[in-house]
C-alpha cells in the first residue's frame, strides 16, 4: 500500500505508473457477521446478538422495543419547607459571612445534618444534589434582587 503527501502525487501515480486497484478483501456484510461472532464468543455478553435481517421478517426473543436506548423522563419534584429553610439559612449564612456556600459541601451538610433532639434531619430520599442546590441558591439569588429593588423603588417614591 502506498502512501502520498499531496492528491496530486496520488493521481500521477495512478495515470503514470502501473497502479492496480485491488477491490476490498472482506465485503462488509461479512465483517460484521465476524465481529458479532466475536462479540458473541466473548465473556462479558451474556446475551446473543443478532444481526437484523433486511430479508426475512422473523421477530427474535432479543429484539428490543423501539426506543430502548432513549432517556426515561424526569420527574420534577418541589422541595419539601425543611429543604427549602435549610438551603435558604445557607444562603443567608453565605451572605451574612460574605462567603457563599458550595453547593458540594452544602449536600454533603445535608447528609450529617442533625434535629436539636439528635435524629438526622433528612431522609437519604430527601438529600439533594449540588446541581439541585446550586440551581435553588440561583432562583433565590434572583427573587432576592427583586425584592430587594421592589423596597428601594417603593422607598424612593415615598420619599418623593
Amino acid at each position: 500500500m502506498a502512501s502520498f503527501s499531496t492528491y496530486e502525487e496520488c493521481q500521477d501515480h495512478a495515470t503514470i505508473d502501473n497502479c492496480e486497484l485491488q477491490p476490498e478483501k472482506k465485503i462488509k456484510v461479512e465483517a460484521v457477521s465476524l465481529y458479532v461472532e466475536k462479540l458473541n464468543k466473548s465473556h462479558f455478553n451474556s446475551n446473543n446478538i443478532e444481526i437484523a435481517s433486511t430479508t426475512s421478517q422473523s421477530v427474535s426473543p432479543n429484539v428490543l422495543k423501539m426506543g430502548w436506548s432513549l432517556k426515561e423522563g424526569r420527574k420534577n419534584v418541589r422541595f419539601n419547607d425543611k429543604q427549602k429553610q435549610f438551603l435558604i439559612d445557607k444562603f443567608n449564612n453565605g451572605i451574612v459571612c460574605g462567603h457563599k456556600e458550595d453547593p458540594e459541601n452544602v449536600s454533603e451538610a445535608m447528609k450529617f445534618s442533625t434535629n436539636p433532639d439528635g435524629s438526622k434531619m433528612f431522609r437519604m430520599e430527601e438529600f439533594l444534589t449540588p446541581q439541585q442546590i446550586m440551581s435553588f441558591f440561583s432562583r433565590h439569588a434572583r427573587k432576592s434582587d427583586a425584592a430587594r429593588e421592589l423596597v428601594i423603588s417603593e422607598l424612593q417614591q415615598s420619599f418623593q
